[in-house]
């Protein structure tokens, strides 16, 4: 075990910075301002030089660079090189300015000037084209750009040094544009790489495209082994997690003591404070008396109840995607399979009241799961009470989906708890040991539970299985062959699944290439050993699915979509913890068999219909408490036999 470049997090506690400019084109010089760093700061002279020296690399239309000189004079807020906590004054002066003071001086002058009381056109100034009459746009986006530009990299260099301070080395430039390159720096380690990776991901996720968590615990398994120590967080907050990708590791953390191993991780406070104790979060006493009663529920057998409702759902779905075919427009799969998702596990919750309870989740659990994952992944979290905007938001969308829930299991109270859905069942299920019932509140945190684990993760699964599907044409001919021999033109039963072998294979290959639940979290309640070293107690203990699931040494070409890795003998000679999209153990993932059958109904409803064509080479991720997709994942759809399927 060694420790790597490899991040997760960065602190939550905010600070702004902000800078503004000053300044004419032909003036004496352009001022800019900097604002919000914190007073102590040690800025590096040489850091700046350098950076201006590379700005001044770039050329100009004419000989306008001739005259630059890319230097800048620091007039206030720096002290022998340490920050004051005022604002940052920077001049960057015109040496062509004694050419221009006639005519430029802010003063009356001797001399006889042409009046001109209109600034000179700045950076980017478009108002410039109708001041001066032209008609070549080049003229005005040029003009005493330099000035402006060596601001805004003066400023750049500043923050990057706050940056530092805290452990964010910042690597992006430009590298070449036309036939002028910069030139390659040639000092940079394996390490600064690493965290410059790691780092672009942190600000793509910024601006709602893939963080690079997952691409950072692959590359680490691969370069560091079976166990890898992460330190995140500044250097004040610093803190190790550790990483365990083999079977070996992964099975001795998932199947050993549940309270040796705990969910008492700061990501799984939060889901428990904002979508209940249930299942998922809860531990020792509690967590074993909600399995027992809870676990009859999501029995093969009982499962086999729920496929009607997961077949009609899913012509429905199919109902909808001829519209759009016949259209000839495609449809957005990862839309379409969150909706298919909600209401299906939406009907098996709440029964006749899906119609009132699928708007308020929809509108609610992706401000609540936003709101969990920064507070999760943040070593520094603000008192729930305290009244920020983000809490505030998060606290109404928690009241709203409390309140929708509640009342649902009211209702199902005052009746006869007969009903065929899931709050009905819960009410009537009594702990097999005890004979006691189930209070409404733990009703509730096991439906929110439902709601998280039933509808995102499968939504996840189906998205990727058809866009895989889509980009290989050979695997979707076979199951085409598969479902039309299994079905012959009607819908999918419950005695289907089982023959339905090769469409589960694909979803489970979908799951090994892009698994829902693409890392869990455990804290050592004690020291432990895994993989021949030693980890404290109170360490929170790492698990990816997606990086163990494509390590080369368990999987060849991990990259490869192929479902004939599940063939039964494929399967038996792997470990069994080469694989586990659905955690493993005795806090395996109660749902996982529910998940994979409405998976698996859901793809031969639409293949049984259609051909799919995807139309995304690549597709930006988002890692939120599970993984999905960070936009529409576009596929067409063709119809290859118009009939409906009946029932």
């Amino acid at each position: 075990m060694r420790p790597g470049p490899w991040g997760l997090s960065i602190y939550s506690a905010r600070v702004t910075l902000r800078f503004t400019t000053a300044g004419e084109s032909h003036g004496p010089g352009l001022v800019t301002i900097v604002e919000g760093l914190p007073a102590g700061l040690e800025l590096d002279r040489e850091a700046l030089d350098r950076d201006m020296a590379r700005r001044q690399l770039g050329h100009g239309r004419g000989g306008r660079m001739k005259i630059e000189s890319d230097t800048v004079e620091i007039r206030s807020g720096l002290r022998h090189g340490r920050t004051l906590g005022s604002p940052i004054a920077v001049l960057v002066a015109n040496r062509d300015y004694p050419n221009w003071d006639e005519r430029m001086n802010p003063w009356p002058v001797d001399a006889e000037v042409e009046e001109s009381h209109l600034p000179r056109p700045g950076h980017a100034d478009l108002a410039g084209l109708q001041k001066f009459g032209f008609t070549d746009v080049r003229n005005v986006l040029e003009r005493a750009s330099a000035r402006e530009t060596a601001a805004r990299v003066a400023a750049g260099t500043i923050a990057k040094g706050f940056l530092s301070a805290v452990g964010v080395s910042v690597f992006s430039h430009v590298i070449q544009i036309a036939s002028v390159a910069a030139p390659e720096r040639d000092d940079l380690t394996p390490e600064d790489v690493a965290r410059a990776l790691y780092w672009k991901g942190k600000a793509l996720e910024r601006i709602g495209r893939a963080p690079d968590a997952t691409a950072s615990f692959e590359q680490a398994a691969a370069e560091y082994g079976d166990l890898v120590r992460l330190d995140v967080g500044p250097p004040v907050l610093r803190r190790s997690l550790y990483l365990v990708t083999s079977p070996d590791g992964v099975e001795q953390v998932l199947t050993g003591d549940p309270d040796g191993y705990s969910k008492n991780t700061p990501y799984y406070e939060e889901i428990a404070a904002y979508l209940g104790n249930g299942l998922l979060t809860s531990g020792g006493t509690h967590w074993r008396q909600q399995r027992r009663t809870v676990a009859p529920l999501f029995s093969r057998r009982r499962v086999a109840t729920y496929v009607d409702v997961m077949a009609d759902e899913a012509t429905r779905l199919a109902d909808r995607c001829s519209v759009a075919t016949r259209a000839g427009t495609s449809i957005d799969v990862s839309a379409e399979m969150v909706d298919y998702t909600l209401r299906t596990v939406g009907r098996i919750l709440f029964g006749a009241d899906v119609e009132h309870a699928v708007p308020v989740i929809r509108a609610t659990f992706p401000v609540l799961n936003e709101h969990i994952r920064r507070r999760g992944i943040s070593p520094m979290r603000l008192p729930r009470r305290w009244p920020t905007p983000a809490g505030i938001r998060a606290a109404r969308a928690q009241r709203a989906l409390y309140r929708v829930v509640d009342e649902i299991i009211e209702r199902r109270s005052g009746t006869a708890r007969s009903g065929p859905d899931l709050i009905s069942l819960l009410l009537a299920a009594r702990d097999p040991e005890t004979g006691e019932p189930m209070s409404n509140q733990e009703i509730r945190d096991q439906v929110l539970i439902f709601l998280l684990a039933g509808h995102e993760t499968t939504s996840t699964a189906l998205t990727f299985t058809m866009h895989l599907l889509g980009r290989h044409p050979d695997v979707q001919a076979a199951v085409h062959r598969e479902i039309a021999d299994v079905l012959g033109g009607r819908a999918p039963q419950a005695d289907d699944i089982a023959r339905l072998k090769l469409t589960e294979m694909t979803v489970k290959e979908a799951l090994r290439l892009y698994p829902p639940a693409y890392a869990l979290g455990r804290l050592s309640e004690h020291e432990v050993t895994i993989a021949g070293q030693s980890i404290p107690a109170k360490s929170i203990i790492l698990l990816s699915a997606w990086a163990t699931h494509r390590r080369a040494d368990l999987w060849p070409e991990p990259e490869r979509f192929d479902p004939a890795r599940f063939e039964p003998a494929a399967e038996q000679a792997r470990p069994r913890y080469a694989y586990f999209p659905f955690a493993g153990g005795l806090r395996g993932c109660i749902g996982g068999y529910f998940a994979m059958t409405e998976a698996v109904v859901a793809v031969a409803t639409l293949l049984a219909r259609f051909s799919v064509a995807s139309e995304s080479l690549e597709i930006p991720l988002l890692t939120n408490i599970t993984l999905r997709p960070a936009g529409p994942v576009w596929c067409r759809l063709d119809l290859r036999e118009p009939a409906r399927l009946s029932r």
